[in-house]
């Protein structure tokens, strides 16, 4: 059996598809707190709990529970992957979708008050405007957001990258395409 490290990570948004892989991969080597707002599929929930994965429950907007959880641990690293992960559901949801890609991430910086590593889980789809494959996208193509998802996502990084010019440990992470069923329920 591997040994745990004594780091901590909190992982927002631990029931979505990255968010849940993470905290199942990461339990094997470190100690998983792992957030979750309203949808609770128990089948996973289970797993988790069988990964010891540490739950608990948590509405990004609500700033006295975030900051409850972030002051009575002391986190290493902060993997941000709550989300309305999708346009075709973000677009009937615009102030969940808003407060879950942006607000949430804005109501973090206010509290990360021990300065834990963060890492915003972003989407390729700020680039929706390169239509050809012709167009290479590399680190220094300029983001072309289109739709409310990929706005929000956008505003989310933009939030992120503020705080690592104000000397938070942070970073982007965009993911193009995730794989495997849908989890929600």
């Amino acid at each position: 059996m591997i040994k745990k490290s004594k780091k901590k990570i909190l992982i927002i948004g631990c029931l979505g598809h990255i968010g849940y892989s993470s905290a199942i991969h990461l339990s094997k080597k470190y100690n998983i707190f792992g957030t979750y707002n309203n949808t609770v599929n128990k089948k996973l929930f289970d797993k988790l709990k069988d990964h010891n994965v540490n739950l608990l429950k948590l509405e990004v907007t609500n700033k006295k529970s975030l900051y409850k959880i972030l002051n009575n641990h002391k986190f290493d690293t902060c993997i941000y992957s709550a989300a309305i992960a999708h346009d075709s559901i973000a677009k009937f949801n615009i102030e969940k979708t808003i407060n879950a890609n942006c607000q949430g991430v804005s109501n973090f910086f206010d509290f990360n008050k021990k300065n834990c590593k963060f890492i915003y889980i972003s989407t390729g789809s700020v680039f929706q405007n390169i239509k050809s494959s012709k167009h290479k996208i590399t680190e220094k193509t300029k983001p072309s957001p289109s739709s409310l998802y990929s706005v929000s996502k956008r505003f989310g990084e933009l939030i992120t990258i503020n705080n690592f010019n104000m000397k938070k440990n942070s970073t982007i992470l965009r993911i193009s395409w995730v794989y495997g069923p849908p989890i929600l329920t």
